[in-house]
């Protein structure tokens, strides 16, 4: 009982968090989780490397998501949270094949509010993506910048699929460790 309670939880809260129109929803651009001040700086080129191989790594890893949802393999959770991705006019995992990234080494990225982000899917291409090297190397530690910025190309994909803000970050949270367990 309480293991179903808990799933019938998580479930709402990820369905409260998705927003029904396809395409680009932003609630403002996308950060790093659990930002801090890194004892172990990596440059802006480290992490410029970082995220261009972790933009592979998420390709990959959204397609064994979808293998898994397929073939049923998902725990209860993940099952709810990946059904909205790739059930979606707009599939994630065409979207994070297709799309180009925009990696800013001098600026954050600026959200459709002229906020700074770390990422944000209001580049200045619409073809693009923006994430900000610049911003996470003042905020992620090195060990950490892989799984982080995987995560965070996650939310912002998510967001082209048709997540609002909430539901991309609680995405996030969830690549974010499995990223960390790899």
């Amino acid at each position: 009982m309480f293991h179903s309670r808990t799933v019938l939880l998580t479930a709402s809260a990820i369905l409260v968090g998705f927003s029904a129109h396809a395409g680009g929803v932003s609630g403002g651009g996308g950060n790093v989780l659990f930002p801090v001040d890194p004892q172990q700086p990596a440059s802006r080129l480290e992490v410029r490397q970082v995220i261009v191989s972790a933009h592979r790594d998420v390709v990959q890893y959204l397609q064994e998501k979808q293998e898994q949802f397929r073939a049923g393999n998902l725990d209860p959770a993940q099952r709810v949270q990946f059904s909205q991705l790739f059930e979606q006019p707009l599939n994630v995992v065409e979207i994070s094949r297709n799309k180009v990234l925009e990696i800013e080494s001098e600026r954050p990225c600026i959200d459709a509010n002229g906020m700074p982000v770390d990422a944000d899917i209001h580049a200045d291409d619409q073809e693009k993506v923006c994430v900000s090297s610049f911003s996470i190397s003042k905020k992620v530690e090195k060990g950490e910048l892989s799984a982080q910025s995987a995560a965070l190309l996650i939310h912002e994909f998510s967001e082209l699929a048709g997540f609002d803000e909430d539901g991309a970050v609680q995405l996030q949270s969830m690549v974010l460790a499995d990223f960390r367990r790899r």
